[in-house]
């Protein structure tokens, strides 16, 4: 097995919490941005994207956004989840 997270690994290690984060990346989100957006802090949004990181084996949030998107995290449920979500913040 090698060191990169398979597309089932990775689904399962990444956290309610990540999953939204990753998704506001993906949008082009700042980590300023994901801190307000979410209601937690700065230093919370760099940790979070810290692990997002070193989960998907990925040096950079491109390649992060990249292998989420590879390995179907914005599709079926999970992106209708994200388009209410980030729908209400349009809404703001």
């Amino acid at each position: 097995m090698s060191g990169r997270p398979t597309r089932y690994r990775t689904r399962e290690l990444l956290s309610p919490r990540q999953r939204e984060v990753i998704a506001l990346i993906a949008r082009g989100r700042s980590n300023a941005e994901i801190a307000a957006e979410l209601g937690i802090g700065f230093e919370s949004v760099k940790t979070h994207v810290s692990e997002i990181l070193a989960k998907f084996g990925v040096d950079s949030r491109a390649e992060a956004v990249v292998a989420w998107r590879a390995q179907g995290q914005s599709s079926g449920p999970m992106r209708r989840w994200i388009g209410t979500l980030l729908a209400g913040t349009a809404a703001r």
